[in-house]
């Protein structure tokens, strides 16, 4: 049992007790076909599904789309990480063996290059459960991916999980609750990751420590949750950084800063002309902890002139489809520690 490793959880005695979430998309996966786990950045929500699998003991295939780049992905891409995945499982080679394809290097290849073989695929894998982990970066694809996995859901026998981290992106793109879309009114489970309490936090580094042989004393142990708060990616950083030796919390948490600047700028640049009101936003927010939409408005103004409302309005709902702020009880935020430290460097 190791609590403190940067990579996905899937074995139930390495992954912290959540049971009532692990719990929940274990007994979904026997009673809906269709699962959606939500949770900003470093919530958990890979190791959720990884463990809840494994533990499930179901066949299945991974596909992380955080490896095609949102604005290129391409249906292709999407074949190949396919082809990949399918690879890796001798189980689902064979089942796909009445298909037309080859292999290089142990790695199938499709010989046709259309949507219609993805649809083969699927309806050959049967009964097996098909998860696209953070699926919003498919939202570029020159295909209806809404539509195909309706079709699926209608026809086979095949059982779909997405999760994402991007909310509001994530509903945009699946449109489940759009009249006119093809995944409207189909039955779905929708599971949401929160934080760790304070309590749950702070038991979550005891036992971490322990695992490791370290005792760090309830001094350290509280600085790590004022400044990581109770978001588990956060806490296992640290904890990994610490064991491994890095024992002073300013790099730590510089390093950590680092990670989400690289990702902040990543957002920014799609923004173009307008990357100076969406940093502005950011900044304003960040600073004051939390704020009403007047107050947004007011600070930008003072700083770069007159805003349109309908404009600082397109700007808030982006950076909330991003998972960059959140709108609690009519006020927006940055609920990420590190992240209100990032924004401040932009």
């Amino acid at each position: 049992m190791v609590y403190f490793t940067l990579e996905p959880k899937r074995r139930r005695d390495d992954f912290y007790d959540m049971e009532d979430g692990l719990n929940d998309f274990v007994n979904s996966l026997g009673r809906f076909r269709f699962i959606i786990v939500e949770g900003l950045r470093r919530y958990g929500k890979t190791s959720l599904i990884l463990t809840g699998l494994n533990v499930a003991n179901v066949r299945y295939l991974f596909l992380d789309c955080r490896l095609l780049s949102s604005a290129k992905a391409s249906f292709d891409n999407l074949l190949s990480m396919i082809e990949v995945e399918v690879s890796r499982n001798s189980w689902a080679k064979k089942l796909i063996k009445g298909m037309d394809y080859f292999e290089v290097g142990g790695v199938i290849r499709f010989k046709f290059r259309r949507p219609d073989v993805l649809l083969d695929i699927f309806e050959n894998l049967g009964d097996t459960i098909v998860v696209f982990d953070e699926v919003q970066e498919l939202r570029n694809l020159k295909f209806r991916f809404d539509g195909f996995l309706a079709y699926a859901l209608d026809h086979f026998d095949v059982r779909i999980v997405v999760s994402g981290s991007e909310a509001g992106l994530l509903n945009k793109f699946l449109r489940i609750e759009d009249p006119e879309a093809p995944l409207y009114g189909r039955p779905y489970k929708l599971i949401e990751l929160k934080p760790l309490t304070r309590d749950a936090a702070i038991d979550f580094l005891k036992k971490g420590f322990e695992q490791e042989g370290l005792d760090v004393g309830d001094e350290l142990i509280s600085e790590v949750v004022e400044n990581f708060n109770g978001i588990i990616g956060w806490l296992t950083y640290f904890g990994y950084n610490y064991v491994r030796g890095l024992r002073s919390m300013n790099s730590i948490i510089d390093a950590a800063i680092n990670m989400v600047l690289a990702e902040v700028e990543h957002f920014l640049e799609t923004r173009g002309v307008g990357r100076g009101r969406y940093s502005e936003a950011l900044k304003t927010i960040s600073s004051m902890g939390r704020c009403s939409w007047s107050e947004v408005k007011r600070r930008l103004e003072a700083k770069l002139g007159r805003i349109p409302d309908t404009t600082l309005a397109n700007i808030l709902r982006s950076l909330m489809d991003y998972g960059l702020i959140v709108k609690v009880d009519g006020e927006y935020m940055i609920t990420d520690p590190i992240l209100r430290r990032a924004v401040i460097r932009i």
